[in-house]
């Protein structure tokens, strides 16, 4: 029984001490810092330009870093006129393409308008990637009809860029 009393005090001791030594070691540290993003994001139109026109005249072509443009005259069923437009990624993240719409304000029958060359899930890397897509306008050659007379008719070709 004189033994088991020593341990318990002994263990009680050591207990004590060792509460005492965590509560001297023990204190609050706190670290102060600054973290900065060096990072940009810079997806824009480069470019747009005519790469093929078969019946079919272009008035006009414009670009700003968000939209491309062109006016095209088609002459006679069959014609048709394609347009490159270059899209270019100086930022410093890389890019994946997340969607593309393409989108008449009107639906002119035997007029289609199609859009090639980039694609869903398309990367575009960072600093010096590059995509070129190609939008085309065909008046159907198996037309009978001439459409109605359309001075103007606007196509929007959305394509949503996200970080990769």
């Amino acid at each position: 029984m004189k033994n088991k009393n020593w341990l318990i005090g002994g263990l009680i001791v050591a207990v004590a001490v060792m509460a005492v030594g965590y509560a001297a070691l023990a204190q609050e540290l706190t670290i102060f810092g600054t973290a900065n993003i060096d990072a940009n994001w810079n997806v824009e139109i480069a470019s747009i330009t005519e790469t093929s026109a078969i019946d079919a005249t272009t008035v006009a072509t414009d670009f700003t870093a968000t939209t491309a443009s062109f006016e095209v005259n088609l002459t006679e069923p069959g014609a048709t006129a394609s347009y490159a437009i270059v899209i270019n990624n100086t930022g410093s993240l890389d890019a994946i393409v997340d969607s593309i719409v393409v989108t008449p304000t009107t639906d002119v029958p035997d007029i289609e308008y199609t859009f090639s060359g980039i694609a869903v899930s398309d990367p575009l890397l960072a600093t010096t990637g590059t995509h070129t897509g190609t939008l085309s306008v065909t008046w159907d050659a198996a037309a009978t009809a001439i459409p109605e007379l359309i001075t103007t008719e606007t196509v929007t070709v959305t394509i949503n860029y996200v970080q990769n």
